[in-house]
């Protein structure tokens, strides 16, 4: 279960760039991304995502161009 906000992004929902805190970057998987492969692990079960208050996120900011897949 994830809650969306204003500040809610892509590179926190699926993965980005982040500070390693050596002066660097680190790519970073976000939440979604994290559960999608710990579903494709378990794939003989049912997952189910659930996302709160997806009203108050920047669906286009967040989603990026996973809105554009078919």
């Amino acid at each position: 279960m994830v809650q969306f906000h204003q500040s809610y992004s892509y590179e926190d929902f699926i993965q980005g760039l982040r500070p390693d805190g050596d002066g660097g970057f680190k790519l970073k998987n976000g939440v979604f991304y994290e559960f999608c492969k710990m579903a494709q692990r378990n794939a003989g079960i049912d997952h189910f995502f659930i996302i709160d208050e997806i009203n108050r996120g920047n669906l286009s900011r967040i989603f990026g161009e996973l809105l554009l897949l078919n």
